[in-house]
């Protein structure tokens, strides 16, 4: 009996163990392959182009300027450009629309870097290529937030100042709001006069002005206001002014300019999701190797890359993932544009291949897609000098098309396979769940079977370890092996099939219910229906449940001692309520933290046991309420007596009820959780609950206090339905509730995407999160509540003298 218990326990253990290790691995599966790092790093880099028609560039970058406020009234210098001298058009951002995305959009031809949501958005915790590694030399100026991102840990050849992060104040009523925007055109004004005569005859220099003006106007007078405006026309004036300076310095009409923005923003001032005025920014281009032309060419943003690259001759940054966008060259010199759009073919060929490796499948063999691209490769590159140049411009467009699709397709493929193993170690758990919870014994099968079965999978482990061999994605194949695992746990449980369907309906409702059962079930009915709790206290409903309390102990309670003792407990919560007490010294801190032990005076004896617990917690709720939330503890209570009342008598009893799980206990479980949590104001109460709530304890704003306060207050009734669920049946009731959220994380994974605005992304973020760890937490929460119901000091007082005689009679 001893082994057959110890081994029963171990089992559970080692369960528990399991099931928490899945969780885990799945909440970090899911982030990992929705939010790991597309930037791969040692990519080859395709040759420097000769004869680039500019020697230098310089990328003008407004933040925060919206295409609509800029077309509506464009300024004066570049409206002249955009009509006379150089090429116009949108570019189109993608979500989410922010600077530190967009900049590094225009600068490495990279779009969001979903990792760096384990820093907070803040940086891009991967090196990644860009125009400024691949240029002779660069100089950028702007915002703390932005220009370290390239400078830091970079090699010698980039160099970048900021001005100071106190700077960047949202008040525009003090100081002068382009002050941010003068800083960087006197920065740059100072290099030409400084420095700028050593790098006249220098190649591939890109010059990076960073402009925050527009978007902190943007932020506090709205983009509509005269003073977004006027930012706006300071900019243009400025720029005019480079413009000239530059020309007067150099004279070799060997500059490109660039004028772009990073987001938009919308009319109230935000930016980050994906309206239209937040993702359409104006693109203008004009000076060395621009094709002059007077309607809108619209770009996506990543495209500006390979066009800084092509202007200044430069290779393009390895990770780029646009298009050059040729039309914005000069065609006066055809050849060059089809030399540039090769390299472009060849970047991105270079980034398929490496993708189709990383999955792992027929390494020594090529994708059709691969051969393809190859294939084109090879033959443009082979091409006479005399061919058409036109017909070669059309055969690397569609090169180029077909890398596009290419690189889309194998990123997507892992993504897949990724996910499917996921789904295979996740259902794995799923069905290992439902056999631990539903009680059914395994049917005894032939050894032969189960050494078949573990022999097939032994095979199917070692496949995956060989087909993986040499591979440098050492994630797919670990996913695959814990995929296997799971599978082959699953399979030994389920060698039967008619086993998935032992558990059947029994009843939905008790027979012979008592009428408290059934008034008290139409009055929690309606908690649900009730307005969420308000910050403001309701100090008459909180004394009036403090009242009804009073006068149930008073009548119900046989014991004049105890009944002294609650009382008096019950007074003192109201007096601390209504303030004529101060608790924040000690007395409510008392009240809370002796709670378990004013719980263990009372009998074992299960129904007053849990009226101790229902008393014993009420008074803390209380001090912790600001509506109608004791009522509910009130009415649940009396309403969960009914159930136990049926039930076993006494603790003994409890612990040898071990019947396997049945529907209609997973019913209850299920219910009255989803009760707890919409019958007292909700979840809603973590995120927005107001710091007069926890003023019987804490006044001094202290948010990890306060919190766990809070989430206490919710767990209270949790905690009541935990303990009543050890005297309603089965000890695996609420692993029902962890099944059941374990199969609505399933779906929910897929949900997960590192694309969009940060709101879509984190709404989906938290959707997995709270369905894969709520279920968890209300199950540790049951198991916590066993020692309420089950702990006395007085047995405990007996086993310790019992050991003491039987020492002290050995040692005579």
């Amino acid at each position: 009996m001893h082994y057959k218990s110890f081994n029963i326990v171990s089992n559970n253990y080692s369960f528990v163990i399991w099931g928490l290790t899945m969780h885990l691995i799945l909440l970090w599966g899911v982030l990992d392959v929705n939010f790991h790092s597309p930037i791969i790093q040692e990519l080859p880099n395709v040759p420097i182009l000769k004869n680039a028609p500019a020697k230098r560039l310089i990328l003008f970058v407004a933040d925060g300027l919206r295409f609509r406020t800029f077309i509506d009234a464009p300024p004066k210098y570049l409206k002249h450009v955009m009509t006379d001298r150089g090429a116009w058009g949108i570019s189109h951002t993608r979500m989410p629309t922010e600077s530190r995305p967009g900049i590094v959009a225009i600068c490495a031809g990279l779009y969001e870097d979903p990792s760096a949501i384990f820093k907070g958005w803040k940086e891009n915790p991967v090196d990644f290529d860009s125009i400024f590694n691949q240029s002779y030399v660069s100089w950028a100026w702007g915002s703390p937030d932005i220009i370290p991102m390239f400078t830091r840990g970079a090699r010698d050849n980039i160099h970048g100042d900021s001005y100071p992060a106190e700077w960047q104040n949202f008040d525009i009523m003090h100081g002068q709001i382009w002050r941010l925007d003068s800083w960087v055109f006197d920065k740059y004004i100072d290099w030409l006069r400084e420095d700028a005569h050593k790098y006249k005859n220098v190649e591939r220099v890109v010059l990076f002005l960073h402009l925050l003006g527009c978007d902190t106007t943007g932020h506090t007078a709205k983009p509509y206001s005269k003073e977004y405006v006027d930012n706006m026309n300071y900019v243009d004036r400025k720029i005019e002014e480079v413009v000239q300076m530059t020309e007067n310095f150099f004279g070799d009409n060997g500059t490109a300019y660039i004028f772009t923005s990073d987001h938009g923003m919308t009319d109230w001032g935000s930016h980050g999701s994906g309206s239209t005025d937040e993702t359409e920014t104006p693109l203008i281009v004009w000076g060395a190797g621009i094709n002059a032309f007077n309607f809108r060419q619209n770009v996506e943003q990543v495209d500006i890359t390979p066009l800084i690259s092509a202007l200044i001759g430069a290779p393009i940054p390895i990770n780029n993932e646009g298009v050059l966008p040729w039309q914005y060259l000069s065609i006066t010199n055809l050849k060059y544009v089809n030399h540039a759009l090769l390299n472009n073919l060849k970047q991105l060929t270079y980034q398929v291949k490496t993708n189709r490796k990383m999955n792992c499948e027929d390494n020594g063999f090529a994708d059709w897609r691969e051969i393809e691209l190859d294939n084109k490769i090879s033959i443009l590159d082979k091409d006479s000098e005399t061919e058409d140049s036109n017909e070669k411009l059309k055969k690397i467009i569609d090169g180029i098309k077909l890398a596009k699709k290419s690189l889309i397709y194998f990123r997507q493929y892992q993504r897949k396979r990724f996910l499917l193993y996921l789904s295979v170690i996740w259902l794995g758990w799923i069905t290992l769940l439902f056999f631990k919870i539903s009680g059914v014994n395994r049917p005894i099968v032939n050894s032969f079977i189960l050494l078949t079965t573990d022999c097939v999978f032994i095979a199917i482990v070692i496949t995956i370890f060989i087909t993986h061999k040499g591979c440098n994605n050492w994630r797919l194949p670990c996913y695959a092996f814990l995929a296997t695992i799971s599978s082959w746990l699953a399979i030994r449980s389920i060698i039967i099939v008619g086993m998935l369907c032992v558990t059947v309906v029994q009843r939905i409702l008790q027979k012979n219910a008592r009428n408290l059962f059934s008034w008290t079930a139409l009055c929690l009915a309606v908690f649900p229906l009730l307005p969420v709790v308000e910050p403001y206290p309701r100090v008459y409903i909180i004394i009036l449940s403090i009242y009804v309390v009073t006068v149930m102990v008073a009548l119900k309670m046989q014991s004049k001692y105890r009944k002294a003792i609650e009382i008096f407990r019950l007074i003192t919560t109201g007096l601390i309520y209504v303030e004529f007490i101060d608790g924040r010294s000690w007395i409510s801190w008392t009240i809370l933290l002796t709670t378990p032990l004013h719980i263990f005076t009372y009998s074992t004896q299960l129904r007053k046991r849990l009226q101790g617990i229902m008393l014993g917690l009420f008074c803390p709720l209380v001090l912790l309420s600001a509506s109608y939330e004791p009522f509910f503890f009130i009415i649940l209570a009396l309403h969960l007596s009914c159930w136990s009342e049926s039930n076993a008598s006494s603790i003994q009893d409890y612990q040898s009820n071990k019947n396997p799980l049945t529907i209609e206990e997973l019913l209850k479980a299920m219910l009255y959780t989803l009760l707890c949590f919409f019958g007292t104001g909700n979840m809603a109460s973590i995120s927005s609950f107001d710091p007069s709530w926890t003023r019987h304890f804490v006044t001094v704003f202290s948010p990890f206090t306060m919190f766990l306060l809070i989430l206490l207050k919710l767990s209270i009734p949790l905690m009541l339905i935990g303990c009543t669920s050890h005297t309603l049946g089965s000890s695996n009731m609420f692993l029902g509730v962890l099944l059941l959220g374990d199969c609505l994380s399933l779906p929910l994974m897929y949900y997960v995407t590192p694309q969009g605005s940060w709101l879509d992304i984190g709404s989906a973020i938290s959707r997995f999160t709270i369905a894969i760890s709520l279920p968890c937490f209300i199950v540790l929460l049951h198991y916590l509540s066993y020692p309420l119901i089950t702990f006395c000091p007085n047995k405990l007082k007996f086993y310790t003298n019992l050991k003491k005689t039987v020492l002290y009679k050995r040692h005579i």
